[in-house]
């Protein structure tokens, strides 16, 4: 077998695009050629920059190709999105048939704001270009050890090692869930030149793995970038074509890259018109592809995607909130603030136990024995296992978590002579958790406070991994009461109240249809977009529907038109 270094010098070398090629790219409106990672930071440094347009109100049916009102619509800025470590294995499994989420740990690691897409945290570096190449060139010496793998993507069955016919074949089909674009005749004669060393070597597949570890380091492959199309009497806008929309539609509510089907429509032009959109979006979100998104993205907006509990029992709490998100959005069809008011909940024997309720034999859905303890997704071991500290709930956290996650309120970072990292002191005399907690009572921390600790105190009867308690570990003679009060809304007690007191808040409805829209174009809204957010928090309020939510975000002309910048 040729040696690796020499497959590496190819791969590194000859697929690399200049920054000034790139530069003719971006402004001429081409498409990218095949080229390597390596020129990721020529594009998040250059002018492929543009801006995602957002009315004030959703484009009307069969608005066709052209925006609402183009003249008159706010913008905000949108750059080319790195795909996550997550998106990368989804995409990469989806392309190969294998699971590579193991493999994916030489690549830099994302981070969570509270999602793992802000492109604004990306940054190209040495070590995602060393890492994408390692990662290609090792998978694709595996697989071309393992053989299988490799020959199940073929299209074809070759005819020996100079077939070339087959190998455009394998480029072209590959190529075009890869890059999830068709590729021009170009680029499948210039990848097709890795042939010869199928014949070098006489062994076909060297050059299929040669191709599928060039491509996997693809600047079309590992960025999404979008160009669009020009909007007529409208020089500073662009229509994202098809493909691109695909994949904005697939990634947002896959969590993956388009599949053939939708690649299909694409090209067909189903997705054109708002209404074809819309129908598309509405089949996907039938897939159980869309499940597993929706759960994901729950569990990074209300951070519970990394439990710092025993696995076994993370896994069990994970599916008891993932079975209650399918079954309210996807199943029954409920109102989405169901999720806090919902009086079952799916168990297995170990979480039953848990919680204390009677034995079950196999998992299933049981209604709650004492209501007024649990209810709804806020009593969940899986929301409750966030905001512990010292080894211990922490009120401060949970209160924090609840006000910034749920009601989208900022708390500004406490003053730079507090070390948050220590115990509250002990006041004299004082016993009791509640009498710790004392920063309400000082007038530089009230503000801040009064809202956080009355509504952390009133969970504490959930300890650090969801159990219930009556009285505090550390101290028998200390009851939890559970008495909490959340600022703007009242007093309650514990989080089947909480639940209740907040399912039907607007405020609760503005701060999830925020989270979404970040969620979908990968950083922060702006202040241009908030008359858009406000429309559709509206419509969703009132509705109550997240499929529909979902539906809205991508029918808008902020998913469907980019704004150039001069």
């Amino acid at each position: 077998m040729f040696r690796a270094a020499r497959r590496d010098v190819l791969v590194r070398d000859d697929w690399r695009i200049d920054m000034a090629r790139l530069g003719r790219l971006v402004d001429g409106g081409v498409r990218p050629l095949v080229g390597t990672v390596a020129l990721a930071g020529a594009l998040v440094a250059s002018a492929c920059v543009g801006d995602i347009g957002g009315n004030a109100s959703p484009a009307p049916p069969d608005s066709g190709p052209s925006c609402h009102d183009c003249a008159s619509g706010t913008y905000a800025p949108i750059e080319a999105r790195r795909l996550t470590r997550h998106e990368l294995a989804a995409v990469m499994r989806d392309l190969l048939g294998v699971d590579v989420a193991d493999r994916l740990e030489a690549l830099p690691v994302d981070a969570q704001t509270p999602f793992d897409n802000d492109y604004t945290t990306q940054a190209a570096s040495a070590s995602l270009i060393e890492g994408a190449n390692l990662v290609a060139r090792k998978l694709a010496e595996d697989l071309l050890e393992q053989r299988a793998p490799l020959e199940a993507l073929l299209p074809c069955a070759p005819t020996g090692p100079a077939d070339d016919a087959c190998l455009k074949d394998f480029i072209a089909t590959f190529g075009r869930r890869a890059l999830r674009r068709p590729l021009t005749t170009d680029e499948v004669d210039e990848l097709a030149t890795l042939g010869d060393f199928s014949v070098e070597e006489d062994d076909f597949l060297v050059g299929v793995s040669l191709v599928m570890s060039a491509m996997l380091q693809d600047l079309s492959f590992l960025y999404r970038v979008e160009i669009g199309e020009p909007v007529p009497d409208h020089p500073e806008l662009r229509r994202l074509d098809g493909f691109e929309l695909a994949s904005r539609l697939s990634f947002l509510l896959w969590g993956t890259g388009p599949d053939d089907a939708l690649l299909d429509a694409a090209e067909a032009g189903k997705l054109d018109t708002v209404d074809g959109l819309r129908d598309v979006a509405k089949s996907m979100l039938g897939d159980t592809r869309a499940r597993a998104q929706v759960a994901r993205f729950h569990a990074l907006w209300l951070d519970y995607d990394r439990m710092p509990i025993d696995p076994n029992l993370a896994a069990s709490m994970t599916k008891e909130t993932e079975a209650l998100i399918d079954r309210v959005v996807f199943d029954d069809g409920r109102p989405w603030s169901e999720l806090f008011t919902f009086s079952e909940t799916f168990v297995d024997p170990e979480l039953a136990a848990h919680y204390g309720f009677s034995a079950v034999s196999s998992p299933g859905w049981v209604t709650y024995p004492d209501p007024g303890r649990r209810q709804g997704l806020l009593s969940h071991g899986a929301f409750l296992t966030v905001g512990g500290k010292f080894g211990d709930t922490s009120p401060v956290q949970r209160g924090k978590n609840i006000v910034e996650r749920l009601l989208c309120r900022t708390i500004p970072p406490p003053p730079p002579n507090v070390d948050a990292d220590d115990p509250p002191p002990l006041p004299p005399g004082a016993t009791c958790k509640s009498e710790r907690y004392t920063m309400v009572d000082e007038p530089a921390c009230a503000s801040c406070h009064t809202q956080l600790d009355p509504l952390g105190f009133g969970l504490e009867n959930y300890g650090p991994d969801g159990a219930w308690r009556d009285v505090e570990v550390d101290d028998p003679t200390c009851e939890v009461t559970g008495e909490g009060h959340l600022l703007g809304f009242g007093d309650f007690n514990g989080a089947a109240e909480l639940g209740t007191l907040i399912a039907d808040s607007p405020e609760v409805s503005a701060c999830l249809t925020q989270h979404l829209y970040q969620f979908a174009v990968g950083r922060a809204p702006t202040d241009q977009e908030q008359p858009l957010l406000e429309l559709v928090s509206e419509g969703f309020h009132e509705r109550g529907d997240f499929r529909g939510l979902l539906i809205d975000l991508v029918a808008s002309d902020a998913f469907r038109f980019l704004k150039i910048e001069p």
